[in-house]
């Protein structure tokens, strides 16, 4: 038997009696050496794209951890959890914790407490007269 361009058609190396011989070249590999039907070339597939260092902070604050506050188990996020941290120690005096606090509020544009100091309450009693201020 010939082929397409007259050469002789050649059996693959598992020839079985009663198959079909076929031309065996380039781009035309051996019928037992091709991939089998639904079975891909990698069964691994493709390694996945790593993570970036962005990324990887990003899950890492996302994920919760577990804290007791007054004698009961809670769940917070890493960041919750790290903010609450850094203020305690800005609290207790740590200059160091107290200016990053500042320097993420700032960067944050987030406000402090109102310059007006405390809400003032006036309770009014009939029959006693406001005492005197001396502003």
């Amino acid at each position: 038997m010939t082929g397409k361009n007259g050469q002789d058609l050649v059996p693959c190396n598992s020839y079985q009696p009663g198959t079909e011989l076929y031309e065996v070249g380039y781009g035309k590999p051996p019928k037992a050496t091709r991939f089998k039907k639904g079975q891909s070339g990698t069964p691994k597939g493709r390694p996945r794209k790593r993570q970036s260092m962005k990324g990887l902070l990003e899950e890492q604050l996302a994920s919760t951890i577990t804290i007791t506050e007054a004698g009961e188990p809670r769940q917070i996020t890493r960041l919750d959890a790290f903010l609450q941290s850094l203020m305690a120690r800005a609290i207790k005096g740590d200059n160091r914790a107290a200016d990053h606090l500042l320097k993420l509020m700032d960067q944050l544009d987030v406000a402090g407490p109102s310059d007006d100091g405390p809400p003032v309450v006036n309770i009014v009693i009939e029959g006693v007269s406001p005492p005197e201020r001396d502003d």
